[in-house]
């Protein structure tokens, strides 16, 4: 038996998508196995909705504070008490690994000061790039990588920095590249071409949105053709930054919430989906919105994150990366000439990818790790 543990609720909610793809990973992995989703009841609920039709062997189990409580409680109490919940539950079951989706640095170095028996795994999203920028989060990091049995990357990149900078064991890191929709998937939708370039989601300074604004405006200025043959529409609710209001004469802006679903349709209406995140905040973080891209299909168009190079400079590039305004400009220029075959290309690339990163290759990197780690 494996347990899965999310600690997090009104946070989970931005994650559902990789959360479900992980799920549906191991459940394939290790058919023969009972898996445990550990979670509070907002996400049991959450996730058995967005599942659908649940795998055979995938038990979901309410676990940790209750929702009705959880808005009386500091956030890092209510963390690590369901941290500890989930922990306790597994020991209870007897589970030989568990895995933790998600982690506030300062409640797992708490969690940590006791260790478990069982065999625990914890994926890193946005810690280590925060542990590289905040004093005290980078102290707890360090506690962290020494006192975990495993720390999980969802990119070579940043495993490689993580050893590095921090000096993390190496027999602690194991890179699970974050997954993707099936290629099966993905062919489907891929047909229904879009025009243009998108950028949805919410928007704050930390997005980028200023890199895309200012080089929409100096394509406006210098060649106005290339947004006529490549729009740029932004569609999300605007929070801090740059407002795209102030730019309607060179970009579509819808200021909206986006469901799951309209955040699809929205990437699926445009050729690419950029993705102009600040490096400064963003070097060693895996924005979950470069691979539901991905996922309906889309190539991209992204900063030059130390983080995504395996995507942008691998042999089959999946899109293309900047570094400033100008070179984005550059690049949307590129884009509105582009031929009919160097954009098959690329969406060649994209399905190869996801061929490399479904549900079935992800299951295949966890059962090779936990045969691995196991046997030790």
């Amino acid at each position: 038996m494996l347990a899965m543990c999310q600690p997090f609720s009104t946070t989970a909610r931005y994650h559902i998508l990789f959360d479900a793809l992980m799920l549906r990973s191991v459940c394939l992995a290790f058919p023969d196995e009972l898996i445990v989703y550990m979670t509070d009841r907002v996400n049991c609920s959450r996730m058995k909705q967005y599942l659908g039709d649940l795998p055979v062997n995938l038990r979901i189990l309410e676990v940790g504070v209750p929702d009705n409580g959880a808005r009386r409680l500091h956030l890092h109490g209510r963390l690590l008490m369901n941290l500890i919940a989930c922990r306790s539950m597994a020991e209870r079951l007897k589970v030989r690994g568990l895995i933790y989706l998600a982690f506030s640095t300062i409640t797992c170095a708490l969690h940590l000061v006791r260790l478990s028996p069982i065999a625990e795994y914890y994926i890193v999203h946005n810690n280590f790039q925060r542990a590289r920028q905040i004093p005290w989060e980078q102290r707890l990091f360090r506690w962290i990588s020494t006192r975990a049995p495993y720390l999980i990357f969802l990119e070579q990149p940043i495993a490689d920095a993580a050893r590095s900078e921090f000096a993390v064991d190496p027999s602690k890191v194991i890179v699970i590249p974050h997954p993707i929709n099936d290629a099966a998937q993905i062919i489907s939708t891929a047909d229904e071409l879009g025009r243009g370039i998108v950028m949805a989601g919410r928007l704050n300074k930390g997005k980028g949105i200023h890199f895309l604004l200012d080089a929409a405006r100096l394509l406006k200025k210098e060649a106005p053709e290339v947004l006529e043959k490549a729009p740029i529409k932004i569609i999300g609710p605007y929070y801090s930054g740059h407002n795209p209001k102030g730019y309607i004469h060179c970009v579509e802006y819808m200021d909206q919430q986006l469901t799951d679903a309209d955040l699809e349709q929205v990437m699926r209406s445009g050729q690419f989906v950029i993705i102009p995140y600040d490096p400064q905040s963003y070097a060693y973080v895996t924005p979950g919105t470069v691979y539901r891209a991905l996922g309906c299909g889309r190539p991209i168009v992204v900063t030059d994150l130390p983080s995504l190079y395996s995507l942008t400079r691998s042999p089959r590039p999946v899109g293309f990366a900047f570094s400033d305004q100008r070179q984005l400009a550059s690049i949307i220029t590129h884009i509105a000439l582009m031929p009919d075959g160097e954009y098959e290309e690329l969406l060649d690339n994209v399905r190869w990818l996801a061929c490399q990163r479904g549900v079935a290759a992800t299951a295949d990197r966890f059962r090779q790790v936990f045969n691995q780690y196991q046997a030790l």
